[in-house]
């Protein structure tokens, strides 16, 4: 039987983010701040402005689909690419206190490395969503965390050549970025967080004196 607390225990400490209803932090912890700054969005300067941070658009879109949402208990979640490491953002409204009449609300968000785990039937999702086996080599390469150059090595092909077989692949997925190609895979097969492909890599190449 799967140890659920050895589980637990092994998940990355989230990052924690809590905004009130002007939209203006309230708390913020040291991990998601490391993570707005390393994300690279515009975005908006929710953050004091001695941070020098910005917080992505996605997660001020999240802010504002919760404040309009007349079902407090509902959970609004986006992803984010951080240096090519995909995050989960999941937003939660938090009521204010008693007597406020609903014009003090908090919404917290917490911020989550995803790390995949889980393995997947690939042949499903390449069915699923029509692609060739060149495309799904890609995925897999992907789905195994490697840059656009160290696909590029694998395949013997140019950086180029990989941008637009990826461009290619997100056109098929509708979606715009490596994170929405994660996101697919993260929707079709219902898991937490997209599961891990282990490949095979290419030995690298020997160089000899002259």
């Amino acid at each position: 039987m799967v140890d659920l607390l050895k589980v637990a225990n092994e998940r990355s400490m989230p990052g924690i983010l809590i905004l009130d209803h002007q939209k203006k932090p309230i708390f913020f912890n040291s991990i998601a701040l490391n993570v707005f700054a390393g994300s690279g969005h515009d975005g908006s300067s929710l953050l004091p402005d001695s941070f020098g941070v910005t917080l992505p658009d996605e997660i001020s879109t999240v802010y504002d689909t919760l404040k309009k949402d007349q079902n407090r208990l509902n959970c609004q979640t986006t992803l984010i690419s951080v240096q090519e490491t995909p995050y989960c953002c999941r937003g939660f409204f938090l009521q204010g206190p008693p007597g406020s009449m609903g014009r003090t609300f908090f919404i917290i968000f917490l911020i989550e490395k995803i790390m995949p785990r889980h393995k997947l039937d690939l042949e499903k999702f390449k069915k699923h969503f029509d692609l060739s086996d060149r495309q799904m080599e890609i995925v897999k390469y992907l789905l195994a965390g490697l840059t656009n150059k160290e696909m590029a090595d694998e395949s013997c092909v140019s950086e180029d050549t990989i941008k637009g077989h990826l461009r290619h692949i997100m056109k098929r997925l509708d979606v715009r970025s490596r994170t929405g190609i994660l996101s697919k895979v993260f929707q079709l097969f219902n898991e937490p967080f997209p599961p891990k492909v282990n490949i095979k890599r290419r030995a690298p190449k020997k160089t000899f004196a002259a």
